[in-house]
């Protein structure tokens, strides 16, 4: 029977990617299902071992136990004070970091630092021997500090005092004096090293040392380090100004070059426009360490690196705000968990500008959702057409938490920050009243602000592009999901199902806009054809109602990532080369794990192969194949975990899917099933009650059986999908379409869909073979401590991480690597300059490339030749490029000199060539001038001749009068300045001689009169410029008159119009004044009124237009009591007395002003300052007025109250005497 299911289900779990996989494992004869092709290799033409490395003395072919391998104690002592050798293993090389120690020397005389000797592969294995006991006399000696391994697992810091065999006496930071073993010592860097950013610097690499340099640099806040090519990020859990713009335009610049994760996009982007090749940038670490975000900044700086298209940046930059808030969840290991996986494309044109953008996503929580109550599953082998199969529904976290978790932020920001009108649409309330959120204790994370992040949402959704209709969609979808979970079922009296009709279930069929009498019959009605009178139970309908929203929000989902790529390749044009960012869910393990959780951490399984492939396989296999000598680094693989899944036909996925479609299947059968064919792997171990635990690289995890073969399902609800096809919303269309389509395509090629195990691995490969086809560039994400603290560095919880992804051995084999290679033929082109003209240099690029390194005599410790490729150590090859800038740099300045004397050369002959015409065309000319000459008569010559004479005089008349003439135009220039000078200051130059006029005492003698008839000639030109000048100033002096008449017009005006404002101001001085007087007089007791103020007019009553002298009607007070002294009466006037007197003040000051305004030199802007200073005074002078007019008022109401009540009192206390 066994055999009939196994042919029955093998073409329904294969898909096209597997069968060409398997055909690749046919021809490998490899029992196992691997990943898709990678790049062919050629053979090995491994030569013989070298003399210097000798094989172990008890390797045998085929020993599994070779040479090669090592225990995992072995491995993680290696370097310590205290590890023994045994003698047969003498020979071996060894890993101590002490190897080579200090005093060594090396045949050349030089000496080593035994820190470094470990650099030196080509160095025979018994030149680094040592004794431990001579290192540890020389830290003793040296007061060298030391790490040290304590019983519980933690290392302290401390010195080497005495040693007494195998056992050290220890001093420690603290003071205290231990005793240690030898074995648990491990040497410290100096001081000078604490923080370093690449631990490739480190002296001594072990792993103390290590954590200790990540917690130095993570407590100064420097959270990026290096580690060879690896960069290693720790979560800092707080905002660090390490993003702003200026660190953005210090990397874009190449002004910076710390580790950053800057540093990083900018060495992927150059190394895509050098060589053309796809880049990728891999992010890996667990959850909680960090991923989202420094995936984030890698993708924002891409985008402001290479320019291009500003609006397609600003999409890609605010997408993840969309796919973070529909795609991230709170977990019990991070406040912001990604619980999909993201592979961002950037795709460049050939100038290395954006044009398009793509985004792939991976298994948000499940990749398609059981939707079946009843699932028939057509058995060829089988009498019976249909076979029913009763399922329950795997509850997401759409529909359950975990306490302690969150669901989907989208849901919490929609309740928070939802604007009334919108939450009165889509009838929200608080995230406390639905179901699917309250059933967990953390309903609001405690620092994030989910109102502000609807906001930030809203408008990342308007930059992408999807428009306002789409996008009250998407919420009506979020607000139907979560009032599905409110909706409630009730068994009738027949048994069947029936749903509470109250306001949940209207209220969802009005946001899926569709039938309440359908929506009732798609989650109470069964999905069966072969018995009729079957009936669903509450907890089935209850499945049913939460898969349906499951499905919306996960479609709802796929519709958002559909609209942003298409969003993206709106200006798409000629692509190029790309650069891939890979942020992917880290690896899980909680107190209970399921098949998400299996999924999630399978697929970094996968992540940390191609991490060890990339970073240490690949590398150690082209040194092996190209012969080059090494110290092999031994590192944990993880392919038996990967067998462990993907071996077919009996992996943990094959047989997964076995049972999936098996129809007598359950959760036991299953794991049953597993402990069967999976025993005899290391990796798995079966566990009681039915579960099974996996050891990962990351560690072991024990998952719980129940629900695998549920969520491992997929089928569909034949209901579900009428009910979505029905709806008037045009997205539960378009969902219910695609699955009608795929539905259709899998009834046309007569099989089922693959199940979620299958499908997922399918991506995993798809993704692993994209990323194999660039060159790829790790970021190591670290979690710092296990409570999500800032400032807190767990060194042990740290360190299971670093150990994981085995950092030390990577930083191991690059140290002692050489990380630029190339070709011999490259490197000939390259470096082909360097050469010279050596005749007896053979012509193959080998020879050619060999005298290059001895002509420039490199040393042989810093390359090695291969077969094919040379390899050179860090740094050697930008010397080669410094001695050919340096050729070339000289090369050029002889091109210059000889380029120089050869144009120098040319212009010489040039310019003598020229002269020679020159003279030979003016001895032609006279030649031709003698010669008509000697035809002339004697009187034709003197005629000639007189004539030239006359012309010469001419000329120089001319060039006289020329003179004169500009003599006497610089005099009248001069002349002009000084009359302008005058102009303005009159006085200074009143008495002053006119320049060039002579003194009336100048004695004149005979022999200087023509001296006297030019100045007579200048004095007169003179004085006609005066007279011009004199008529001009004549001419001023009238403007300024007419003008200076104008003014004091307009002064008299100004004058009259304050007199009439003066006299106003006096009359309602006088008005208040009787007023007052008024108050003061006794009489008889009368109603109090008050008639309009004057003081309280308009503006009209004290501007300066018409004014009249006329004041209002004064107001009328009630009686004063004869009570009132003449002090309260004096007491109420002093504010008048003292507004009268500051009236007068400033009437004698402006009228000062006024007179005093014909004596400046601007008397117009010296007017307007004075109307502005007597606007500000008068508008001061009406609120003082008035309010000195509200207090006396005040005071006459509190005067007539006290009247009225002594007038009563008075006439109450005589009643009872009458």
């Amino acid at each position: 029977m066994s055999t009939m299911a196994d042919s029955y289900n093998a073409p329904f779990v294969r898909s096209s990617l597997e069968e060409m996989l398997e055909s690749l494992q046919r021809k490998d004869d490899k029992p196992v299902d691997l990943p898709p092709a990678l790049p062919s290799r050629p053979s090995s033409k491994a030569r013989l071992p070298s003399s210097r490395k000798s094989l172990p003395v008890n390797f045998k072919v085929g020993d599994e136990n070779g040479a090669g391998s090592i225990d995992d104690k072995d491995e993680f002592m290696r370097g310590g004070f205290g590890r023994r050798r045994k003698k047969k293993d003498v020979e071996q090389p060894g890993e101590s970091p002490y190897a080579g120690m200090i005093g060594e020397k090396r045949k050349d005389g030089m000496r080593v630092d035994r820190s470094l000797s470990d650099l030196q592969p080509i160095m025979s294995p018994r030149s680094r021997e040592y004794e431990w006991e001579d290192d540890i006399g020389y830290f003793i000696k040296k007061k060298l500090s030391v790490w040290c391994r304590l019983s519980s697992g933690s290392w302290v810091l401390g010195r080497i005092q005495s040693t007494s065999g195998d056992k050290v006496l220890l001093l420690l930071s603290d003071g205290r004096v231990i005793k240690a073993l030898k074995g648990d010592l491990f040497p410290a860097n100096p001081d000078i090293l604490d923080g370093s950013d690449d631990l490739m610097q480190l002296n001594f690499l072990n792993e103390p040392s290590v954590f200790h340099n990540l917690q130095h640099r993570y407590s100064k806040d420097l959270i990026y380090c290096k580690a060879g090519p690896l960069l290693i990020s720790v979560n800092p859990l707080k905002d660090l100004q390490i993003y702003e713009n200026d660190i953005v335009t210090a990397y874009r610049l190449k002004l910076l070059d710390i580790p950053h994760v800057y540093a990083t996009v900018n060495t992927a982007h150059s190394e895509m426009m050098k060589d053309g090749l796809n880049q990728s940038i891999i992010l890996s670490g667990e959850s909680g360490a960090g991923k989202t975000e420094v995936a984030k900044h890698a993708i924002e700086y891409l985008t402001s690196l290479t320019g291009g298209d500003t609006g397609l940046q600003r999409k890609i930059n605010h997408s993840s705000c969309i796919l973070e808030a529909f795609g991230n969840a709170q977990t019990s290991m991070n406040d912001n968990a990604s619980r999909y996986g993201k592979l961002t494309e950037l795709h460049f044109t050939s100038t290395g500008k954006i044009c398009c953008s793509r985004v792939q996503t991976f298994f948000l929580e499940k990749v398609i959702v059981p939707l079946a109550i009843v699932l028939f599953v057509p058995f060829q082998f089988s009498r019976l057409s249909f076979i029913e199969v009763m399922l329950v529904c795997y509850q997401s976290r759409v529909v359950q938490q975990a306490n302690g978790e969150r669901s989907f932020h989208i849901f919490y920001q929609l309740c928070a920050g939802a604007t009334q009108s919108l939450k009165a649409r889509l009838s929200l309330n608080a995230a406390s009243f639905y179901k699917y959120l309250n059933k967990s204790d953390s309903v609001r994370i405690p620092g994030a602000e989910d109102e502000r992040r609807f906001h930030t949402l809203v408008e990342a959704l308007e930059i992408v592009g999807i428009c306002k209709e789409d996008q009250e969609s998407v919420f009506s979808l979020v607000a139907a999901v979560l009032w599905l979970g409110n909706i409630t079922f009730t068994e009738g009296n027949n048994g069947q199902v029936e749903v509470v009709a109250d306001d949940a279930i209207s209220t969802v069929s009005r946001l899926l806009e569709c039938s309440t009498h359908d929506l009732i019959a798609a989650l109470s009605t069964p999905n069966i054809q072969a018995d009729s009178e079957s009936k669903l139970t509450v907890e089935q309908a209850l499945a049913s109602r939460d898969a349906l929203a499951s499905y919306i929000y996960v479609s709802l989902f796929e519709w958002l990532v559909e609209e942003i790529n298409r969003s993206f390749e709106a200006g798409k044009g000629h692509t190029g080369s790309t650069i891939s960012v890979l942020d992917i869910f880290g690896f899980e393990t909680y107190s209970k794990n399921s098949f998400e959780q299996l999924c999630i951490n399978y697929a970094n399984e996968r992540l940390q192969q191609h991490y060890n492939r990339h970073l240490l396989k690949l590398l150690q296999e082209e040194f092996e194949m190209e012969g080059i000598d090494f110290n092999k680094v031994h590192f944990q693989d993880n392919q038996d975990c990967l067998n462990l899944f993907e071996k077919n036909p009996r992996g943990l996925f094959s047989l997964l899917d076995e049972e999936s479609n098996s129809a007598k299947a359950s959760d036991m059968t299953f794991s049953n099933n597993l402990k069967q064919h999976l025993s005899g792997n290391s990796c798995y171990r079966s566990e009681q009650g039915g579960n099974f635990s996996v050891r990962h690289y990351a560690g072991e995890v024990t998952y719980n059986k129940d629900g695998f073969l549920t969520k491992n399902r997929d089928s569909l609800h034949r209901k579900s999908i009428q009910l979505l096809a029905s709806c008037s919303c045009h997205l539960p269309q378009l969902f219910a379409s695609k699955l009608l389509q795929q539905y259709d395509s899998s009834r046309k090629f007569d099989c089922l869909n693959q199940n979620v195990g299958t499908q997922f691995k399918g991506q995993i490969f798809k993704l692993i073979q994209q990323l194999e086809s660039s060159a790829p560039h790790f970021i190591l994400c670290i979690r710092p401590n296990s409570k999500q603290l800032p400032d807190v560095f767990e060194k042990e919880f740290a360190s299971r991480q670093l150990r994981c992804h085995g950092i030390l051995e990577v930083v191991r084999m690059h140290r002692c690597g050489y990380p630029t290679r190339m070709t011999h033929q490259e490197f000939v082109s390259r470096f082909g300059i360097l050469l010279g003209d050596i005749d007896n240099v053979s012509q193959d690029p080998l020879s050619k490339a060999s005298a290059i390194l001895q002509q420039h005599r490199i040393p042989p410790t810093s390359y090695q030749v291969g077969y094919t490729r040379l390899f050179f150590r860090t740094g050697q090859v930008d010397q080669l490029e410094l001695i050919k800038n340096k050729a070339l740099d000289g090369a050029l300045d002889a091109q210059k000199l000889s380029q120089t004397q050869y144009t120098c050369r040319q212009f010489i002959s040039l310019k003598i060539g020229v002269i020679t015409l020159q003279s030979f065309i003016r001895g032609e000319n006279a030649r031709r001038e003698y010669s008509f000459l000697r035809k002339l008569s004697s009187k034709e010559l003197l005629s000639i001749k007189t004539l030239q004479g006359n012309q010469k005089t001419v000329q120089l008349q001319s060039a006289i009068r020329g003179c004169l003439a500009r003599q006497q135009f610089i005099q009248m220039q001069s002349a002009q300045r000084l009359g302008d000078e005058m102009a303005f200051s009159p006085k200074v130059f009143a008495r002053e001689t006119p320049k060039g006029l002579p003194q009336e005492n100048t004695v004149v003698s005979p022999s200087n009169m023509q001296d006297i008839r030019v100045q007579l000639v200048k004095a007169e030109a003179t004085l006609g410029q005066k007279e011009e000048e004199n008529a001009a100033l004549r001419q001023q002096l009238q403007q300024l008159q007419s003008k200076w008449s104008g003014h004091e017009a307009k002064m008299r005006i100004m004058e009259d119009a304050w007199q009439q404002q003066m006299t106003s101001l006096q009359a309602s001085l006088a008005a208040a004044k009787n007023s007052l007087a008024a108050d003061n007089t006794p009489a008889e007791p009368r109603r109090f009124m008050v008639s309009p103020s004057p003081l309280s007019d308009s503006e009209d009553t004290m501007s300066m237009g018409n004014q009249t002298g006329a004041s209002s009607p004064r107001p009328c007070f009630g009686s004063i009591p004869e009570s009132h002294t003449g002090q309260e009466a004096n007491g109420k006037s002093a504010p008048l007395g003292h507004l009268a007197k500051e009236f007068e003040q400033r009437k004698q000051i402006f009228d000062e002003e006024a007179k005093s305004l014909g004596s400046h030199n601007n008397p117009e802007q010296q007017l307007r300052q004075l109307k502005l200073r007597f606007a500000q005074w008068k508008k001061d002078y009406k609120v003082r007025l008035r309010e000195a007019k509200a207090k006396l008022r005040k005071q006459g109401h509190a005067d007539m109250e006290r009247s009225h009540r002594k007038w009563w009192g008075k006439k109450h206390r005589k009643q009872p005497t009458s």
